[in-house]
């Protein structure tokens, strides 16, 4: 997932239909929050408080300097079993995590949000909890209407993290905000390399933050991008390959849309809230 893929489908959403409403929020949250998909949805059996994200885990907020935030406390993820909060500070209005969010819970709205799931739709006079499946089926159908490629589930996380990288958020911003630990991180970009590589080559600012960060990742990177660009010689079009020509149109969208994004070293932090450089 790209932030041009995101920004794309973004228009052909059909705000009448609670589900796409629910789907499109989720969706901008998980980007913008470094979410996994299974950490914003409910992967099988039946909602549990206990262990779902809810409504009243969603709080809004405004930072010192009068910027909204959004604050969501995950009861549990894939590395914490006792939980994590994660801060989403507002973006541009084309791809507000906060502004859709606030529409989603206007559509479906909720009189127990305690018992209810942050992402649960309206179906009929009741309200179902949006699953992983529902998700990533939804959006096909997105990709599908914009006429763009699909995504997978793990495309949410690391599009997000790649953004913020290209935005010049310092690295050790990005592994606080996508609750990363320094090793966990160095692995992560080691199992990724091949999707980071095509958008850090067209941006050496973001590269060289990374190899400062871990020198061992800057051959790593390269690496993946000749073997990427070495795969993709045959469908050179007007001087760049396919990849390179999706990694220029991020960058120009990130460049679009910074001034209203908060500036270039906009970031999320943790639990002590939302920080700017």
């Amino acid at each position: 997932m790209t932030l041009s893929w995101l920004v794309s489908i973004i228009p052909v959403v059909d705000a009448t239909v609670p589900k796409e409403v629910a789907a499109i929020a989720a969706l901008i949250c998980g980007f913008w929050g470094l979410c996994r998909v299974g950490e914003l949805t409910i992967s099988s059996g039946a909602f549990d408080p206990r262990l779902h994200v809810t409504r009243t885990a969603a709080r809004f907020s405004l930072t010192a300097r009068g910027q909204s935030v959004l604050t969501i406390r995950l009861p549990r993820t894939k590395t914490e079993p006792f939980g994590e909060t994660i801060v989403i500070p507002e973006r541009h209005p084309a791809c507000d995590p906060i502004l859709w969010l606030r529409n989603h819970l206007s559509v479906s709205p909720s009189a127990n949000p305690s018992e209810t799931a942050l992402f649960a739709y309206r179906d009929g006079v009741s309200l179902r909890p949006l699953s992983r499946t529902e998700l990533l089926a939804t959006a096909d159908s997105f990709a599908r209407r914009a006429k763009l490629p699909s995504i997978y589930g793990h495309s949410m996380r690391i599009g997000g993290c790649t953004v913020l990288l290209l935005m010049g958020v310092p690295v050790d911003k990005v592994m606080m905000h996508g609750r990363w630990h320094s090793d966990s991180f160095k692995r992560y970009v080691r199992e990724h390399a091949e999707i980071l590589a095509p958008f850090l080559a067209v941006q050496q600012g973001a590269l060289d933050a990374l190899a400062n960060n871990d020198p061992e990742l800057r051959s790593l990177l390269t690496d993946a991008e000749a073997h990427i660009r070495l795969r993709a010689r045959p469908g050179v079009i007007g001087g760049y390959v396919p990849y390179e020509r999706d990694a220029r149109e991020q960058l120009n969208i990130i460049q679009l849309l910074a001034p209203t994004m908060g500036g270039a070293h906009a970031s999320a932090g943790t639990q002590s809230g939302f920080r700017r450089q």
